[in-house]
């Protein structure tokens, strides 16, 4: 039969409600074979053709939507997909003719609330999945204060003006008994969309950022348990279902999460460190997903009760929740999500609402947002923070987003608020979160400059030496302890390191940052990751305990905000110098050097914001693995190669200290220039000083040797790297060389917009493949008026 002989009725209309609640799908409509082979039949009439533009267009109209607005003014993802689909309703393409009956006619309406259900639902167990519960049960009495204060004053503020509003206005009947229900909606604080929104603004592990996190934590637990108590009150009065179905449901569902957690935990303890967990059990748990929301709508309750349930229940992070987050973020986020947005976008048509009740409604919204600002601001204040730490905690605990929406819409489907309460809600999350976002960054400035001078070049003979050394995986370990070594502890000059493994946030919400205590086995949570490394620099301390003191922690955040963590501990722990590993990690196997995007990202945070010296190591496994790490040394060679500037003054203060070890012979080997350079004079000054106190320091020193290697070009300047890369155990260089004494060899056309991890002669080295030497490209610390210098240039 010809699909047009069965053909539907579609009500010419663009949004979700229709006339008539009744209409006719054919059956025969479902693929299209094109518009050429059907008698030049629509495509457009067909389903499946209907559902690939659908699935095209709604995640396009939302990047494009994001793109604008993030580059324009920061706005968080969230609104740009809340406003994707604003843009796609009724409100504005909607008024387009023919728009809403082309692209989302009700025949389709079905199959994208479907996608949009499963959505929320995997939307739901991703937020349960990152949450760590053990973060509430920690929780201190700051946050407990700041969490309660958050829900419970603008829950009574709210309230209160809902009653005044409903005796002074002349508003809707409707509008007007929803407004007490609007204000509890309002008061409510959903954690994972914070979490999101401070991860997108790179805010995640500052303190103010962990404060929050915790907080809302406690505040969402409220919230969820005040929501809960009301959609059973109000399900219980308008379901069929019978009480012993409902409760032979929840009792299914909690006995299958609590199965399918007992089945995780025991096949997480199966699974070796570093190996990913079965294909087979992923799926069981991704399918597991489905039939706890069916069990949910079973027990009388929404289907994301069950979904959420479960992923509170399955641990957090690797390995369960590191891959099912890998696998499903992506799918969930762009490709499934956008529809729920559609969805809700088309379900508001701003063109129909009044001003009185948007007046209305607002102004208890608008005293929800200022009692939960004042009330977390206030008990912020209360508990000791900083004015800035504060302020900025009260304008993050106003952020909205999709749970939000889910919520109205929730409330609305049961009959507590109205349809106009609905979209004033849904607008207001708009504009309250697209405003506050940009004051939080502009409030808290995550860039910390030192304005003291900590240097190895300026540190007194005879103090202690404090390194931040950064650890990236357990291949870093041994080169860090051989660079401790070199680095000459002694009674006199003893060498306190604050040791820092740096870990991806991944399957998880929050941020960890763990200090590990000697006499206490790390965590669980992050044992397998940190354990041997941690024991490894212990060992070391321990057989040295006189000289050097090591103190470990692991950082767990995402490689966008890592070097907030490495940063702040520089500046709080007055350390000299970070170490950092080069972002390319040598493969013992196949010898060759394999980049690490995320790290190398990290790196370049750190070189720019580092409140003292930075020195990255680059390690070709010269000196073997772990095996010899606590080996003597019988000898160690180390040169240093200087040209001129700070940072090679900076490399040489180092070295100088290095060559005081009795195993350590050290070169310094100087290039000199064809001739003099005038316009750089003072930094020449500087140079020549720097090398004479240097070689009148080292006079009676017999494993010290002074070089002078005249260079004219560039052929020249690298045979003398390669023959020096051939003959040491460590090589130093500084990272930055004015270009234009580089020019003067011969070498000027390596330097690049934007300078490089090692720097132009650290990539020179770094390129020579038959190299052996271990690198240690040094960075003297940039004050604040230096970095704006450079940015000038």
């Amino acid at each position: 039969m010809e699909a047009a002989n069965a053909s539907m009725l579609v009500p010419h209309i663009t949004g979700l409600t229709a006339g008539d609640d009744k209409f006719c799908l054919a059956i025969d409509r479902i693929t299209s074979y094109g518009y050429l082979f059907r008698n030049g039949h629509n495509p457009l009439s067909y389903s499946f053709t209907l559902l690939i533009l659908q699935l095209s267009v709604a995640p396009f109209i939302i990047l494009v939507t994001h793109h604008i607005l993030h580059k324009a003014i920061g706005t968080p993802l969230m609104i740009s997909q809340i406003i994707g689909g604003i843009i796609l309703g009724p409100s504005v393409l909607g008024h387009i003719h023919n728009f809403g009956e082309t692209m989302f006619p009700m025949r389709s309406i079905i199959v994208l609330d479907i996608i949009a259900t499963m959505g929320t639902i995997y939307f739901h167990f991703l937020i349960g999945l990152q949450m760590d519960a053990c973060m509430i049960l920690k929780a201190g009495r700051r946050e407990l204060l700041i969490g309660i204060s958050c829900v419970v004053v603008p829950i009574l503020l709210s309230m209160a003006s809902s009653v005044i509003v409903n005796n002074y206005s002349n508003v809707e009947f409707n509008v007007r008994s929803s407004l007490f229900f609007v204000g509890g909606a309002e008061s409510m604080v959903a954690f994972p969309v914070i979490a999101s929104v401070l991860a997108e603004l790179k805010l995640l592990n500052t303190g103010f950022g962990r404060i929050a996190l915790s907080s809302t934590m406690i505040s969402g637990l409220i919230s969820f348990s005040v929501i809960s108590f009301i959609l059973i009150i109000k399900t219980s009065v308008i379901e069929t279902i019978s009480m012993l179905q409902k409760i032979i449901a929840g009792g299914a569902l909690l006995a299958l999460v609590v199965f399918i957690r007992r089945l995780v935990m025991w096949k997480i303890k199966k699974v070796p460190d570093a190996q990913a967990v079965h294909r087979e059990l992923l799926s069981f748990i991704t399918l597991s997903v489905l039939v706890t929301a069916l069990l949910s709508k079973y027990a009388g309750q929404n289907v994301i009760i069950g979904p959420f349930l479960l992923g509170m229940a399955l641990p957090a992070g690797p390995p369960i929740g590191s891959e099912l987050v890998k696998r499903l973020d992506f799918f969930v986020t762009w490709i499934i999500m956008p529809f729920f947005f559609v969805m809700h976008g088309l379900e508001m048509d701003l063109s129909t609402l009044r001003l009185q009740n948007v007046v209305a409604v607002e102004a208890v919204i608008l005293v929800s947002v200022f009692g939960r600002f004042s009330a977390v601001t206030l008990a912020s204040l209360y508990c000791n923070m900083g004015a800035k730490d504060a302020l900025s905690v009260g304008l993050t605990v106003n952020v909205q987003g999709a749970i939000e929406l889910y919520m109205f819409k929730m409330l609305r489907d049961i009959e507590i608020i109205d349809n106009n309460s609905f979209l004033i809600m849904s607008l207001s999350t708009v504009i309250v979160t697209g405003a506050v976002t940009p004051i939080i960054k502009f409030v808290y400035n995550s860039k910390k400059y030192s304005i003291q001078k900590r240097t190895i070049q300026h540190l007194a003979p005879n103090t202690e030496l404090r390194m931040l050394v950064c650890i990236q995986n357990q291949d870093n370990v041994p080169a860090a302890i051989h660079l401790l070594k070199a680095s000459n502890p002694a009674r006199n000059s003893q060498i306190r390191v604050y040791l820092i493994h740096l870990v991806e946030l991944v399957g998880r919400a929050t941020p960890l940052f763990i200090a590990h205590k000697k006499s206490q086995r790390p965590p669980s949570s992050t044992q397998g990751l940190s354990g041997r490394i941690v024991n490894v620099f212990n060992r070391y301390e321990e057989n040295n305990i006189e000289t050097i003191s090591v103190k470990s922690y692991t950082a767990v955040s995402p490689f966008d905000a890592m070097h907030i963590d490495v940063c702040t501990m520089a500046l709080n722990k007055k350390t000299c110098i970070i170490i950092i590993p080069f972002h390319k990690q040598l493969d013992s196997t196949t010898k060759l050097f394999t980049p690490n995007v995320g790290f190398k990202a990290v790196n370049k945070e750190i070189i720019n914001k580092a409140p003292c010296s930075v020195g990255i190591i680059l390690d070709r496994g010269l000196l073997g693995g772990f095996r010899f790490v606590f080996a003597s040394w019988l000898s160690y060679h180390v040169s240093m190669l200087f040209i001129g500037g700070a940072d090679d003054r900076e490399a040489l203060a180092y070295s100088a200290r290095m060559s005081q070890h009795p195993s350590i012979s050290f070169t310094m080997v100087r290039v000199v220039m064809s001739k003099d350079i005038p316009d750089y004079f003072d930094e020449r000054l500087l140079d020549d000083e720097a090398v004479d106190d240097t070689r009148q320091s080292m006079s009676g020193n017999d494993q010290f040797i002074y070089m002078e290697e005249f260079v004219k070009d560039r052929s020249g300047f690298l045979s003398l790297i390669q023959s020096m890369s051939n003959e040491y155990q460590l090589l130093m260089v500084g990272r930055n060389q004015d270009p234009n004494l580089l020019c003067r060899i011969g070498i000027g056309e390596w330097n690049n917009d934007e300078p490089t991890e090692l720097g132009i002669i650290g990539d020179m080295i770094a390129s020579d493949i038959e190299g052996k030497a271990t690198l240690l490209v040094v960075q003297q610390q940039r004050l604040k008026r230096q970095r704006k210098d450079e940015k000038s240039m």
